[in-house]
């Protein structure tokens, strides 16, 4: 209540009466009272919240701030303005030129509206990142008069923004760019979503997958495993379900791959399957071909046994004593022997022709006694084998009996491709002793004989002729090409 004056005794000055009036200023009162508690909320949300306002006049650039915009900015308590030009020295230095450059931009475009996103340094070195948010009035020429706006420290908005980009890269990392595959089906194996890799692996783009059954990519072999280990995973989901399986690639190549599947909840709450999936198919390639040698390789023995113990038989039967035998046997073990370790160190891939030759006939040759000429053919490996025998009774006997038992004496060996119009048909190989003592045909044929004689003809499919002539030894041996290796 507002009242009024009074009257005073000019001799005495003590008063004498009282006059007035009364008014009422409650409202005025509860007015200013919640002004007053506004703007103490308003100031402690500013500081709480590190909100604060502004407005400056473009003339002045004298800046009138409220206490949250002081706090913000790390101002003494108490400070109600600043020049724009203290302003701009708390911006980070690396932003200061862009957000000029906006300013500039946006008055000269009388926008009447700014947002900027930049960092401020607060005093002490901490740097917080700001959104400002400004209204600009323009004078009637179009200059601008006048900005009012906020600033809102959005330090804590950017430092999640970051994390939730430095999540987004992991996730990348770990299902887009990881080279394994990554499905996620659901429990009908429905395709919800597959990683750039695994489609990519399969010769698919990955919206060509999603939506599909997941069987569309697995051998139909593989069907009812890939379905069991899908029903395990949604009737168990803490179950870690693993196998290998077959996927076939869009060309309708195989992939082997090692899966391991769970069940997890995706970001909607479904349950749906997750299936991490390695490539294994080198690894499977280097089994399988582990398992061919080591067959092919059993094969082998069983064929070196066999061819053994029908040498050794049909030494015994040819053969008059026990040192004759014992040596015969020897020979022929050596000389295979020696073409296995041929063969071996060309991994079976075929063996040249003249290595097999000098090989039978390098215990007997000298500087002149033997004569090796031909062209350079690449013999497969069970043709190899099978001259390697047929020259070694044919060296042995020259040896023993023919040309180059004598120091006059000489063995020649050429070879040639015969060709049948423009086709290659036939190798062409003459073995001729020259020099020796005379020879006789022998009247009950050896082992040796028979080996020359039928191997070629049996095993290779080829012809031989073997003469026993007064000046020496002929055979002539024709095998098909396509005993020759490439």
């Amino acid at each position: 209540m507002a009242t009024g004056g009074a009257f005073y005794n000019e001799a005495t000055g003590e008063p004498t009466r009282i006059l007035g009036n009364s008014v009422d200023i409650t409202e005025r009162k509860h007015a200013e009272l919640a002004l007053t508690e506004r703007n103490l909320q308003l100031a402690l949300a500013g500081r709480a919240c590190l909100v604060g306002s502004f407005a400056y006049d473009t003339e002045t650039e004298i800046m009138q701030i409220s206490e949250g915009y002081a706090a913000l900015h790390g101002l003494p308590a108490g400070t109600s303005q600043i020049t724009r030009s203290e302003w701009l020295a708390c911006v980070h230095p690396g932003d200061v030129k862009r957000v000029q450059a906006l300013r500039s931009e946006v008055f000269r475009e009388r926008r009447g509206e700014c947002n900027a996103e930049f960092r401020i340094v607060r005093s002490g070195g901490e740097v917080r990142w700001i959104e400002k948010r400004s209204f600009i009035t323009y004078d009637d020429d179009g200059q601008p008069k006048r900005v009012i706006g906020i600033s809102i420290d959005m330090t804590n908005r950017k430092q999640m923004e970051n994390l939730l980009r430095e999540s987004e890269t992991r996730y990348r990392a770990l299902y887009e760019d990881n080279p394994s595959m990554y499905f996620t089906v659901d429990a009908k194996g429905t395709v919800l979503s597959v990683n750039h890799f695994g489609a990519q692996s399969l010769g698919y783009a990955a919206a060509e997958l999603v939506g599909q059954s997941l069987l569309k990519v697995i051998h139909d072999e593989d069907h009812e495993e890939a379905q069991q280990r899908l029903s395990l995973c949604s009737r168990n989901p803490s179950t870690l379900a693993k196998g290998e399986i077959r996927k076939v690639r869009r060309n309708g190549t195989i992939l082997w791959v090692r899966e391991t599947a769970r069940a997890v909840r995706d970001p909607h709450g479904r349950t749906v399957i997750l299936i991490v999936c390695e490539d294994i198919t080198e690894r499977k390639e280097l089994e399988d071909h582990k398992s061919t040698l080591i067959a092919e390789l059993d094969h082998r023995v069983k064929n070196v046994l066999a061819t053994v113990s029908s040498v050794a038989s049909r030494t015994q039967e040819t053969s008059s004593s026990m040192a004759e035998f014992v040596a015969a046997l020897d020979g022929r073990i050596k000389s295979m022997a020696t073409t296995h370790e041929l063969l071996s160190d060309r991994r079976w891939q075929g063996v040249p022709l003249v290595e097999i030759l000098r090989g039978e006939l390098a215990p007997y040759t000298t500087a002149s006694n033997t004569h090796i000429d031909g062209p350079d053919v690449q013999l497969c490996a069970e043709a190899g084998q099978i001259l390697a025998m047929v020259f070694h009774e044919l060296a042995t006997n020259a040896a023993k009996f023919g040309a180059i038992s004598v120091k006059s004496g000489r063995v020649s060996v050429r070879w040639s491709l015969r060709r049948n119009g423009h086709a290659e048909s036939c190798l062409c190989i003459d073995w001729e002793e020259s020099g020796g003592p005379n020879l006789v045909t022998p009247v009950r044929p050896g082992f040796g004989t028979s080996v020359v004689r039928e191997l070629v003809p049996y095993e290779l499919g080829g012809t031989a002729i073997l003469m026993h002539l007064p000046e020496g030894v002929r055979c002539k041996l024709q095998i098909p090409t396509h005993w020759l290796s490439a």
